[in-house]
């Protein structure tokens, strides 16, 4: 950056050197803001804007969404039900309620005082 700024060659950079170069910049910068505001990134937010949904409409499809995912897990949990049978499924169920527990007694507590605790202990070193 230095080689670039130091026009007159003698290694050292001026204010006026410094100044031409951030008016440069600027320039640069205002060109890129009007080429993208002219080119065709305007005719794609128009045509996003033309196919985005309502909040209300997304919103619905969302919980439509989570609902058949939870009919087709659920259905998933009858089917291996059927297939293992009455005792596996039960400790099945059981090992998934253990596996729950775990990871909000043990997991999720840890975790959060990892988060809390690390970023202290560095500043303390």
């Amino acid at each position: 950056l230095q080689r670039e700024l130091d026009t007159s060659g003698e290694g050292l950079v001026s204010l006026q050197e410094l100044v031409l170069w951030y008016n440069t910049m600027v320039d640069k910068a205002i060109e890129r803001e009007r080429k993208r505001k002219t080119g065709w990134r305007k005719h794609w937010a128009r045509a996003k804007r033309a196919c985005t949904l309502p909040p209300r409409v997304r919103l619905v499809i969302a919980w439509l969404l989570m609902w058949g995912l939870f009919a087709v897990l659920s259905m998933l949990a009858v089917v291996y039900s059927v297939v293992f049978g009455h005792e596996t499924t039960k400790l099945m169920l059981f090992s998934w309620c253990i596996a729950c527990a775990h990871t909000f007694t043990i997991e999720e507590p840890t975790m959060i005082s990892m988060s809390i605790l690390l970023p202290w202990l560095g500043e303390q070193l």
